[in-house]
């Protein structure tokens, strides 16, 4: 059962740190060409216009009245580019909307612990051995970064994915973890409101259990000093979820979210 606990004032609540991944994913999005965002009665439609449904979402509004008109509107978004998509909620509203969603034919694919780190004051702990973590910088370093997290991920090549470019992507900042001269892990930080969040955590399955996780997390986390963030915020998959617990994350907001049928 997860423990939630709530941010230091000041830092930012539930609503600014999901904000803030919401930001990074938007920004990610409008780097690919035709990417777009747009804004529905509140609620916040991603495009990136790839196949891959985490890259295509539509956020819950805020007022529940709304969801409907929301969830037409992203239907004919989405389906319009023929792109997956998911549609995210707070898990507190899915007695509510759990029956609306699965009559627009939208079913519930996973759970994901919203989990913050109220204090990054703390020394770096030694990268694991073999292990070098570098920043990404330039063009061919993106590709690799681009391409190990898609294997990382178990996602099928797409051209347009690998060859995203972050450069000029406000406040996104990547790492990629080397062993010698293979590309094996990633972590990605974008800052918001004292706030790192990180993302894009993943490694070979090759190369798993060996610490590389939790080091690439660290590294994006307290690098984000430099920025003047004194929290760290992240979404937990099922696999990484006690890899951050034991880093000292703690759950504050879980969302879910519901994958429409393929176009």
């Amino acid at each position: 059962m997860s423990v939630q606990i709530a941010p230091p004032k000041g830092v930012g609540g539930p609503e600014r740190c999901l904000g803030a991944l919401s930001d990074a994913l938007a920004a990610i999005a409008l780097s690919v060409p035709g990417g777009r965002v747009e804004n529905c009665l509140g609620a916040r439609l991603i495009l990136s216009g790839l196949p891959f449904e985490a890259l295509n979402v539509a956020f819950a509004p805020p007022r529940l009245s709304d969801t409907e008109e929301v969830i037409d509107r992203a239907e004919r978004l989405f389906d319009g580019h023929r792109v997956p998509w998911r549609f995210e909620i707070p898990a507190e509203r899915a007695t509510v909307l759990g029956p609306l969603l699965n009559t627009k034919g939208l079913t519930e694919v996973e759970r994901q612990p919203g989990m913050f780190m109220p204090d990054l004051d703390r020394p770096m702990p030694p990268t694991p051995r073999g292990l070098t973590i570098r920043r990404v910088e330039g063009c061919e370093e993106t590709r690799r970064f681009m391409a190990t997290g898609r294997e990382g991920f178990g996602l099928p090549y797409i051209k347009e994915f690998d060859e995203l470019s972050l450069d000029g992507t406000l406040d996104v900042t990547g790492y990629l973890g080397w062993i010698g001269e293979k590309p094996v892990a990633t972590s990605m930080r974008f800052t918001a409101s004292g706030v790192a969040g990180v993302l894009f955590v993943s490694t070979l399955p090759e190369y798993r259990r060996r610490g590389f996780g939790a080091a690439m997390t660290w590294r994006a986390a307290l690098e984000g000093r430099h920025e003047g963030c004194r929290a760290s915020f992240l979404q937990a998959s099922e696999m990484g979820y006690p890899v951050y617990e034991r880093m000292g994350y703690r759950t504050i907001v879980e969302t879910l979210s519901y994958r429409h049928p393929e176009p």
